[in-house]
C-alpha cells in the first residue's frame, strides 16, 4: 500500500473520531456523512488534492456497522484516481473491507480483507488478505548512501499477494497462529486483472531421496523394516530384515512410495514383490527376470533408486518388480 493510500485510510479513521463528537443520540440506527478534503505531499508522487467522503451506518446502539469511504484524488503522476472503500463490522468479532481503485494512468489497487475472532467460543480466529496493487510512485534511490540525485528514478511496483492465518488465543493478548503466504511478483505483467489461470502447487522437494514402494515395508517388534537379499554360509540367496527409519509418503508416477530417512543407501537392493512368501529371516529367495519371463520362479529383488531427475528433484520410484 503506497504512502497516499495509507494517508487516505488514516483520514477515514479520523472521520470516526469526528463522527463521535457529532453523533446523534437517538438510540436508533442512522447514517452520518463526513466530507474530508485531501492534501497529500509526497516526494515521490508530488502534491495530491482530493476529496474523501465518509458515510457511517450505525445500529440502534449507535455502533458502527458499515462505513463507506470513497474518494477521488488527482496528482500529476497518477492523474485522476477514484477509489471505492467499504468497511463492514457486522458483529464485535467479525470485520471485513473491500478496496477497488484504478487511476487514469497505471495505478491500480484491489484489496479484500477479512477477520473473524468468533470461532471456538471466541478462542480461535482466522484472518485473510488478498491484494493486487500497481504503484507508479515507487522510487529507486541508487546504490549506496552517497548516490547522486540524478541517479534516482521512479518505477511501477507490482504486488500480487495472499495472506492467511489461523490461530488460538492462549491469553487475552497472546495467541499462537499459523500464517500462510503466497506472493506473485508478476514483473513481466504476464498476468492481468480478471484473468483466469490454472496453477499446480508443488509440495516439499526432497533432493537425492531414497525411497521404496510402500508394499515393501513391514512392521516388526522393533518397528518398520524391509527385507534385503543376503547370502548364507553356503552362498545361497536368503532374505534378511533391515530396520529402517521412514519419512513421509509420496506419490510419483502413480506409485505410492515411502521416503527412507535411514537404514538404506542408494544402490541397496530391497525385496519388493513376493514379500508375503518370505517366512522370516533366512528364508531362501531367488532373484531373476520379471515375473512371466523364462527362469523366474523366485522372490524378486530390485535396487533402491536414488533420485537423479534434475528437472523434478523428486524421489524416484523403484523399477518394476523382477523375479
Amino acid at each position: 500500500m503506497g504512502t497516499g493510500s495509507r494517508g487516505r485510510v488514516g483520514a477515514a479513521l479520523i472521520a470516526l473520531v469526528l463522527a463521535a463528537g457529532a453523533w446523534p443520540d437517538h438510540g436508533r440506527g442512522g447514517t452520518s456523512f463526513i466530507p474530508i478534503p485531501e492534501i497529500v505531499t509526497d516526494p515521490n508522487e508530488g502534491n495530491t488534492f482530493g476529496l474523501l467522503g465518509v458515510v457511517l451506518f450505525t445500529d440502534e446502539k449507535d455502533e458502527i456497522r458499515y462505513m463507506l469511504a470513497p474518494d477521488i484524488s488527482y496528482n500529476e503522476t497518477k492523474g485522476a484516481y477514484p477509489v471505492f472503500r467499504l468497511f463492514g463490522y457486522p458483529n464485535p468479532d467479525r470485520r471485513y473491507s473491500v478496496t477497488l481503485g484504478k487511476s487514469t494512468t497505471k495505478d491500480e489497487n484491489y484489496e479484500l480483507e477479512f477477520t473473524d475472532r468468533g470461532y471456538w467460543d471466541r478462542r480461535a480466529f482466522v484472518a485473510a488478505n488478498i491484494i493486487f496493487e500497481r504503484d507508479s510512485t515507487e522510487r529507486f534511490f541508487g546504490l549506496g548512501n552517497d548516490s547522486d540525485e540524478d541517479r534516482e528514478s521512479n518505477y511501477t511496483g507490482n504486488l500480487t499477494r495472499g495472506l492467511g492465518s489461523v490461530g488460538v488465543w492462549i491469553l487475552p493478548y497472546v495467541n499462537v497462529a499459523y500464517e500462510m503466504r503466497a506472493e506473485l511478483p508478476n514483473r513481466d505483467q504476464a498476468l492481468k486483472p480478471g484473468q483466469f489461470v490454472r496453477v499446480q502447487l508443488k509440495g516439499a522437494v526432497r533432493k537425492n531421496a531414497v525411497s521404496v514402494p510402500q508394499t515393501a515395508v513391514l512392521d516388526g517388534p522393533q518397528g518398520k523394516f524391509v527385507y534385503v537379499p543376503a547370502k548364507d554360509k553356503d552362498g545361497k540367496d536368503i532374505a534378511q530384515p533391515r530396520p529402517v527409519a521412514l519419512g513421509p509418503w509420496v506419490t510419483l508416477d502413480g506409485q505410492n512410495l515411502w521416503i527412507v530417512e535411514s537404514g538404506l543407501a542408494a544402490g541397496d537392493k530391497v525385496i519388493v514383490d513376493g514379500v508375503a512368501r518370505v517366512m522370516g529371516p533366512g528364508s531362501p529367495i531367488m532373484t531373476g527376470p520379471p515375473p512371466g519371463a523364462p527362469g523366474a520362479p523366485g522372490t524378486p529383488s530390485t535396487p533402491v533408486p536414488k533420485a537423479k531427475d534434475e528437472k523434478k528433484d523428486d524421489a524416484k520410484a523403484a523399477p518394476p518388480a523382477k523375479s
